[in-house]
């Protein structure tokens, strides 16, 4: 190299040295201040402040952080003429001061583990972001009181005031002030109060405390059935307790004015296979109330004394379903129901039995004899025939010679109305025979006969004697038949136009048979449960459901006409069962009869006088 050349390459490393050499001052502020600058070159400072960059060909790399912003990195060549560099920092937490309440108030708020405090509370929240490009995280607050369900406010970094939470109640208690009473005047009255079905207390004023719980606000609030009932004399009182009930609840109650008795009595019924023996249920309004409204009788009384099953369903059941008059008129035989409330549980049809016995038939008097009392046998639908002056027979049916249909039997009573000889069988054939009757001195027994596993049979009017000898069987169905002198038989059967019960009779021989009731009146009603008098040509008692009481339900009632029909005359009208009527056998009470009801409650035999007689 020449000596030229060698002052010239001298003077180029001499002048990068001067450059390299020089240092620079940048003044560095950030929005917010604060911030720590960093620079490549390992110079620090804090905003605003100013670092020492030498200078060079390479940009500069600095690093802006501040806790709670973005950190932000740009870049810086010393060549430039700029001297400052401003650096905006973006937020990455942002605290907002907030008022918090809930409806009701009172309820803890918490954000996360972290309770806040009780409402209504003010408080101060941070909101976070990941980045400033990134959008600010909610804060999930939980809002928390006793018996409500818990909510969730998200509240957002931008979000205004939010309005109060509002809790719902999940759990309440309520006490109710309760009030039993008897309608019309309003007297409190004790009522026994249950409530779903478990006993609450009693009336006239009571007190009773519930609670109300569900599972969350999309839940109903539960109902609770509330009922008041003093048993058999007020009709019950339902009553729904709600969430929404008025903390005093009036309950008036109506009294039992009717009720539904039913009446348990041995039957021969049609099946699919022919007829069978069993037991009738059959269910007839029965009024409170015994007294009769009309003014066609008179010296109403009550015969027997069996007790209403609703006031007491856990006694035996012991239920009249027939009954007949001795000739002296002072005993009444009568066939009672009973049941073995043991069997009853594993073989309910089987369960039942029915008994004779003797009774007085004087109101009040107690006395009582049992005649039968077999149990599993169905003695019942007894009547009686002196036979010639000579001392009672009872005829009645049963089931003794085959369990599974009916006979007819005969026991005979001694001076002293006490059985003279054991039971005599009077129909020994395999057929269905039932519903005796017989005359008054006429040796001939009038009955119902069917035929065994014949599913279309209907039940044919037969004789036979008390010795069972000369069965004659005639070509006459009937569902019923009652014969009181030697010279008609009454018998009842359905009309073959209307499909109503309808009453005819006949000579004994099977000829000449005549509807008994001509009132047309009567022609679409049924009428049923003939009973002439003992006396020839006397009137003659029946049972009709034709006039409707005042809820137009068709009830029974007796009535009696003359042997011609005329003198058709309504005597009962307490709207009750009213039904087997019966002419007292003494001469001496022609105008006497007796007839069963289910009036008080309960079927029991009842005595009575035509308006106008002695």
């Amino acid at each position: 190299m020449n000596l030229r050349s060698r002052l010239c390459f001298a003077l180029v490393v001499a002048g990068s040295l001067l450059f390299a050499g020089c240092l620079e001052t940048l003044n560095v502020t950030t929005t917010p201040p604060g911030a720590t600058v960093v620079a490549d070159n390992g110079a620090r400072a804090i905003t605003p402040g100013a670092i020492q960059l030498e200078g060079r060909d390479a940009p500069y790399q600095i690093t802006v952080s501040k806790e709670g912003y973005q950190t932000e990195t740009v870049t810086y060549a010393t060549k430039s003429a700029e001297k400052t560099l401003a650096v905006p920092l973006a937020p990455l937490v942002s605290v907002k001061h907030f008022a918090l309440a809930s409806a009701p108030t009172g309820a803890t708020v918490a954000l996360g583990d972290r309770t806040l405090g009780i409402t209504p509370l003010t408080v101060d929240l941070a909101f976070h972001r990941a980045d400033k490009d990134k959008p600010w995280e909610p804060l999930p607050l939980t809002f928390t009181l006793a018996d409500h369900q818990t909510e969730t406010l998200a509240l957002t970094e931008g979000a205004a005031l939010p309005a109060p939470v509002k809790l719902t109640l999940l759990r309440a208690e309520r006490t109710y002030r309760l009030t039993t009473k008897a309608s019309g005047a309003g007297e409190p009255i004790a009522a026994a109060l249950t409530l779903d079905s478990a006993p609450a207390g009693s009336g006239p004023s009571a007190e009773i405390k519930r609670t109300f719980i569900r599972a969350d606000k999309s839940q109903p609030w539960p109902e609770f059935a509330l009922r008041a009932e003093i048993t058999a004399v007020y009709q019950p009182r339902d009553f729904r307790i709600t969430f929404d009930t008025a903390p005093r609840i009036d309950l008036v109650l109506e009294p039992i004015s009717e009720i539904l008795v039913e009446r348990f009595f041995p039957l021969v019924e049609m099946t699919p296979t022919g007829p069978r023996l069993g037991m009738s249920h059959e269910k007839k309004t029965g009024t409170i109330d015994t007294a009769e409204p009309a003014a066609d009788i008179t010296g109403l009384a009550r015969v027997t004394d069996f007790a209403r099953r609703d006031l007491d369903r856990t006694l035996p059941l012991e239920a009249l379903n027939s009954y007949a008059i001795l000739p002296q008129g002072n005993f009444v035989v009568i066939s009672v129901t009973t049941q073995d409330a043991e069997l009853a549980r594993t073989d309910p049809a089987g369960s039942f039995s029915a008994h004779l016995e003797l009774r007085s038939a004087s109101e009040g008097n107690n006395q009582r004899t049992i005649l039968t009392n077999d149990p599993g046998y169905l003695d019942t639908a007894p009547v009686i025939s002196p036979f010639d002056g000579a001392q009672p027979f009872i005829i009645f049916q049963s089931n003794r010679g085959d369990f599974a249909k009916s006979d007819l039997y005969r026991l005979q009573l001694d001076e002293h109305n006490s059985p003279l000889g054991g039971l005599a069988r009077i129909t020994t054939d395999a057929r269905f025979n039932f519903a005796p009757t017989c005359a008054d001195t006429n040796r001939v027994i009038v009955y119902l006969s069917l035929q065994p596993n014949y599913a279309r049979a209907l039940p044919q009017l037969c004789t036979v004697t008390k010795d069972g000898a000369l069965p004659t069987q005639f070509p006459i169905t009937a569902t019923e038949v009652s014969q009181r002198d030697i010279e008609r038989v009454f018998f009842t059967r359905k009309n073959d136009r209307t499909g109503r019960l309808q009453i005819f009779y006949m000579q004994p021989d099977g000829k000449l048979v005549t509807q008994a009731v001509a009132d047309p009146a009567f022609s679409d009603a049924n009428c049923f449960n003939p009973a002439p008098a003992y006396a020839k040509g006397g009137r003659i008692l029946f049972v009709s459901d034709r006039v409707r009481g005042k809820t137009e339900r068709a009830n029974n009632n007796i009535y009696v006409m003359n042997a011609d029909g005329s003198g058709l005359q309504r005597l009962t009208s307490n709207e009750s069962d009213d039904i087997l009527p019966c002419w007292s056998p003494l001469e001496n009470e022609p105008d006497v009869f007796y007839f069963v009801s289910n009036r008080g409650g309960a079927y029991n035999l009842w005595k009575a006088r035509l308006v106008g007689s002695k």
